[in-house]
């Protein structure tokens, strides 16, 4: 009986396909597009080493998203048939080509649309040389800063999940840095137009960050950085009564005003006795500090609330050069 009843089912099954086919309209899956690619440099001659990206473009946000079917490609010669190479399996939708490529600026093509009726698009993308940013850097002693590092980072209000869902989210911007020299200047070359935050940090000192705007210039000079010492924060954090390893003590200054992400935060994990120590200076003012367990468990709610129990406040003052913090993670 057990057979029958087995065989059945199996009949009954393969025939769904056939009386769908018989009685029902079938859909038809849209034909994959295809682009066709040309990469031109700054004088109009063919690129034919580049990274590209192709992205969704949403034109009413005018913002742009992954396409996880088409992860960032090395295209080298033998991509290009002439000076053209074709990127196929697109989905229908509107879409951005990005490129980079080694002395011009990360460059987007135009808007272009995949359709079941025009599922072939031919896109263009000349690079532009981008913009050099300038500027010096001075140590609390006024005297310049060798070896400071300057860096582009997000300016929009989505930085901090950027920096949480890097992964997941499109590169839109120029990420690079530079070291500052002995006179303490610094040159970021081939930088995108955007709004960045230009962020300088150094072992000694405290980090300092400021907004640009840059478009499509050939020099940017934002003028002097002064840095300022702050305070070496460091201490010890106990699970329960003993110190574990791997621990994250997290220092943010709160700020109701902050989109949520972009308030100014500090992290590190403890050693093996519980220790930890901010690799950056600290400056002036009042902060909020907690730690909880990386991963402890699938739940996060129980992170949260780690870091809720184990909460304290900090207060850095103009005279500290060093301020130590004692934490604990109540074991439950």
């Amino acid at each position: 009986m057990r057979h029958c009843s087995s065989l059945a089912l199996t009949l009954a099954l393969s025939a769904v396909p056939l009386i769908a086919q018989r009685g029902l309209p079938q859909q038809k899956s849209p034909t994959p597009g295809t682009v066709k690619l040309r990469v031109l440099d700054c004088n109009g001659g063919p690129v034919a080493s580049c990274k590209v990206s192709v992205m969704r473009y949403f034109q009413a946000k005018g913002s742009f998203g992954k396409l996880p079917s088409l992860p960032t490609s090395e295209l080298g010669q033998r991509d290009f048939a002439g000076d053209v190479a074709t990127i196929r399996s697109l989905p229908l939708g509107e879409f951005v080509v990005q490129v980079e490529a080694d002395l011009n600026a990360l460059t987007r093509s135009e808007p272009f649309s995949i359709t079941d009726e025009a599922n072939t698009a031919e896109v263009t993308v000349k690079l532009q040389r981008g913009t050099t940013i300038t500027g010096t850097v001075y140590g609390a002693d006024g005297k310049p800063l060798a070896g400071a590092t300057v860096a582009t980072r997000e300016a929009s209000q989505f930085s901090g999940l950027v920096q949480m869902f890097g992964d997941l989210l499109p590169i839109t911007t120029t990420r690079t840095s530079v070291v500052t020299d002995k006179e303490g200047h610094y040159q970021l070359k081939h930088i995108a137009s955007g709004t960045y935050r230009i962020v300088t940090t150094h072992g000694d000192y405290c980090t300092a960050s400021t907004s640009t705007e840059v478009k499509d210039e050939k020099t940017l000079a934002l003028g002097d950085v002064k840095l300022i010492k702050g305070a070496e924060v460091f201490g010890t954090c106990l699970l329960g009564d003993k110190p574990v390893a791997g621990l994250k003590v997290t220092i943010t200054k709160p700020d109701s005003n902050a989109a949520p992400g972009t308030q100014p935060t500090w992290k590190t994990t403890t050693d093996e006795q519980g220790q930890w120590r901010m690799e950056e200076h600290i400056p002036p003012g009042d902060y909020e500090i907690c730690a909880a367990q990386a991963n402890a468990t699938n739940n996060p709610f129980d992170t949260l609330l780690q870091m809720k129990d184990s909460q304290q406040t900090l207060t850095i003052l103009a005279e500290h050069t060093k301020v130590e913090k004692a934490l604990v993670i109540p074991k439950k």
